[in-house]
């Protein structure tokens, strides 16, 4: 007779069953968090849930933790903000802008588009080119009937 010593997130007399983590601990993920089987381990991926009419974006281990990072954000020129749980033993709540086109930086406040101070204003950007690039270009005016 033999006895296995299974390594962990597998059981059975020979080893060969996984343990779904997910069913063992009564489903862990709140929130209506999807629940991901890993070996020996699990996953929840949170979704976005209406609470009285508002939609709360939950995050943690668990989906247990309500994101707070765009409460109050600086995200400027039309941004959407997307709130990151730093740490969720500290309870450490960020966020990060996605920028709209036109727009780039850590708050969106530095425009991509470029001004010309004349009419002769020219610039030079040295860009190495591989087989296959390509670049390409947009100008719009913001003068009133140019």
């Amino acid at each position: 007779m033999f006895e296995c010593d299974c390594a962990a997130g597998f059981t059975g007399t020979l080893c060969a069953e996984e343990i779904n983590e997910c069913l063992q601990l009564m489903w862990p993920c709140a929130n209506n968090a999807t629940c991901v089987d890993l070996i020996a381990d699990y996953r929840c991926d949170c979704v976005e849930v209406s609470v009285n009419g508002t939609q709360v974006q939950y995050g943690g281990r668990n989906c247990t933790v309500e994101l707070t990072g765009c409460h109050e954000n600086d995200c400027a020129n039309g941004a959407h903000c997307r709130p990151v749980l730093v740490d969720e033993l500290s309870n450490n709540h960020s966020y990060h802008c996605d920028c709209l086109p036109g727009y780039h930086g850590d708050l969106c406040v530095e425009t991509t588009a470029v001004s010309f101070d004349s009419r002769d204003a020219w610039i030079f950007y040295n860009i190495s080119f591989t087989e296959n690039s390509s670049i390409s270009f947009q100008f719009r005016t913001t003068l009133p009937g140019v």
